[in-house]
């Protein structure tokens, strides 16, 4: 098996890897007792957000302990523009249940995010699916921020081998990075909405929307007064920053 190649584009650095490459990547480290990871599925919006939080960038361009995937169809076609490569790239709602089903039997996970009956489902319903895991603890997005300091307390006696974190970035990025070092379980993963699609709140486009690469429309036309950020600020933000790679002749070597 070829291994997953480090890669920078727009002044990030990604792991590439397939879907399988990076499903077994984790699925080891979670074997692996000395294994300290953050995983971040990087798209559009976490670019956009690098270069407007301070504490994100520094978090991306200097923590070692992180695994950066490439994710999303504005990233792989601004790379496609600059170079003429398609990399692959991997969603995080496709990962998450794959690593989570083969995750070595007993594997403590810790779940953060969502609201309070979100989460509460999403742990349920994972609990069913993978009698592999055991949830051995769960703190909602919302209210239970207020006990965060509490709850970390408690993660430290609790040992989870891996925590599930997904506040919507860049606060989900910048709590991992805290949980890694006060906590230190072998991976911590920014999981974004993948809760309410856990949960059965909220579901994934449907199979043609998404071979056509065109879940963002579909989920513009959902939310729209959520969503359209993304798609009319940080989509010409894109395009600007493609534009001035290509102008300088930066499109090969970034």
């Amino acid at each position: 098996m070829i291994a997953a190649a480090e890669r920078s584009h727009l002044g990030q650095s990604f792991l590439l890897g397939s879907t399988e490459m990076l499903r077994d990547l984790l699925v080891g480290l979670l074997s692996c007792s000395d294994s300290r990871r953050i995983v971040i599925h990087a798209n559009l919006h976490t670019i956009y957000s690098k270069s407007r939080s301070q504490s994100l960038r520094k978090l991306l361009d200097d923590l070692p302990d992180k695994l950066v995937f490439f994710e999303g169809i504005a990233l792989k076609l601004s790379r496609f523009v600059c170079s003429g490569e398609t990399w692959p790239d991997v969603n995080g709602t496709d990962l998450i249940p794959l690593v989570l089903e083969r995750a070595p039997e007993g594997t403590r996970v810790a779940i953060i995010g969502g609201r309070a009956d979100v989460t509460d489902l999403a742990c349920r319903r994972l609990s069913a699916r993978y009698q592999n895991l055991d949830i051995v603890s769960q703190l909602d997005g919302y209210d239970g921020m207020q006990h965060l300091d509490a709850h970390i307390t408690y993660l430290k006696a609790e040992r989870p081998d891996i925590i599930l974190v997904g506040l919507g970035t860049p606060n989900q990025e910048i709590l991992a990075a805290q949980l890694l070092h006060d906590v230190a379980p072998r991976l911590v993963w920014a999981i974004g909405g993948f809760l309410d699609v856990a949960s059965g709140t909220a579901a994934r486009a449907p199979a043609l929307v998404l071979a056509a690469r065109l879940e963002w429309l579909w989920r513009l036309l959902r939310e729209p007064a959520r969503l359209w950020r993304r798609t009319f600020v940080e989509g010409p933000w894109l395009v600007r920053k493609v534009m001035e790679r290509l102008l300088v002749g930066e499109g090969a070597r970034s």
